[in-house]
C-alpha cells in the first residue's frame, strides 16, 4: 500500500483522487482544504481524515507522499513545507509561476533529501504517444512544423480565471 496525503480538494484534488482508484494499493489517508465539505467529499470516498491546515496536516497525518494540486501561486509555499516535513510530493502542472519559484521548489526538495514529481501527464495519453511514435519512424517524413491543439471545457474558478494566480 503507498499512501497520500491529498492538497487541494477542488477539481485537480478530485481528478486526482479517481487517478488514485485506478493505481493498486494506492491509498488517499488525508485530504487537506479550507472547504471542510469539499474535502470531505474526497476524504469519505477514501476513509480518509479531513484537515484545513496544510501544517496540521503534515504534522498528524498519516501518509508516504503528498500530492498538491492547489492554485499554481500556492505551489511554491505547499511543496516547501512538504519538504521541510520530509515527504515526496507531486505537484500539479505547472511546476510556478515564475522561475525563481520553481527552482526554489527544486532546492528544497533536493535540501530535504525527497523527490519531486510535476504533473506533466499529456505525454503519456495514447493518442500523444502514437504521434511521436509517428514522427519518430520517418514513416510522415521530416516534418518542418507540426501544430497541434488541445482544448477543452474552461475549469472554471476564480483564481484559474486570474493571471496574476494560474498564469
Amino acid at each position: 500500500m503507498f499512501t497520500i496525503g491529498l492538497i487541494g480538494a477542488g477539481t485537480m484534488g478530485n481528478t486526482h483522487s479517481q487517478a488514485y482508484r485506478q493505481i493498486p494499493g494506492a491509498q488517499i489517508t488525508a485530504v487537506c482544504d479550507l472547504d471542510t465539505a469539499k474535502a470531505a467529499c474526497i476524504a469519505d470516498d477514501w476513509g480518509a481524515a479531513v484537515y484545513t491546515s496544510v501544517e496540521d496536516m503534515l504534522r498528524e497525518g498519516q501518509f508516504d507522499a503528498v500530492d498538491v494540486c492547489l492554485p499554481t501561486d500556492l505551489h511554491r509555499w505547499a511543496v516547501e513545507l512538504t519538504a521541510a516535513s520530509a515527504k515526496p510530493v507531486f505537484c500539479e502542472k505547472p511546476i510556478a509561476l515564475t522561475e525563481e519559484d520553481a527552482s526554489a521548489m527544486i532546492d528544497a526538495c533536493s535540501r530535504a533529501g525527497v523527490t519531486l514529481m510535476v504533473g506533466h501527464v499529456v505525454r503519456f495519453f495514447p493518442e500523444y504517444r502514437a504521434a511521436r511514435e509517428q514522427l519518430l519512424s520517418g514513416r510522415l517524413g521530416k516534418p518542418g512544423v507540426v501544430r497541434s491543439i488541445r482544448s477543452g471545457a474552461f475549469p472554471w474558478s476564480d483564481w484559474f480565471a486570474d493571471d496574476a494566480r494560474s498564469g
